[in-house]
């Protein structure tokens, strides 16, 4: 997230910076004319609202916490992603037999923890993984510990 608003940020520097010395490369063809009738064209102005361009740019979007959170996706079967401090899918349910993977996309760490103590995964930092294998059918529900407000479960049939 933060490399997203640093390249954000220097994006906004370096168009800001290329408009004034577009402008200033405009102007001074103008005063160096001595007297000539013949005048250059008017140098381009810097709208004061120039963000409005940048927001027209078409970025990929991160679906929000909420966008298909109990929706199965095929490209990530049995998977869990950590993501905008939630679980995603925030349940899941797979057949008895199955590992679930939970895989940490956020920048801080996260844990996964099973309520009634059946798995613990510890710290999971970016892009660590951690994966266990639902043998017995029931319902599996599970949190963050170093976030509880971050909770999920699992379904297994």
């Amino acid at each position: 997230m933060i490399n997203q608003l640093s390249g954000r940020l220097l994006l906004v520097i370096v168009t800001s910076l290329l408009s004034l010395l577009l402008a200033a490369c405009g102007q001074s063809g103008a005063d160096s004319s001595g007297g000539s009738e013949t005048q250059s064209p008017p140098a381009p102005t810097v709208s004061r609202n120039s963000n409005t361009e940048m927001s027209k740019m078409e970025m990929p979007a991160k679906p929000s916490p909420a966008a298909g959170k109990d929706l199965p996706n095929p490209s990530t079967a049995n998977q869990v992603m950590v993501e905008n401090f939630s679980f995603q899918p925030g349940t899941l349910t797979v057949k008895a037999g199955t590992t679930v993977t939970w895989v940490n996309h956020d920048d801080e760490p996260h844990t996964v923890n099973e309520n009634n103590k059946t798995f613990k995964s510890g710290t999971l930092d970016t892009d660590a993984k951690f994966s266990y294998k639902f043998t017995s059918p029931g319902t599996y529900s599970y949190f963050c510990s170093l976030h509880p407000r971050m909770t999920g479960q699992i379904i297994v049939k």
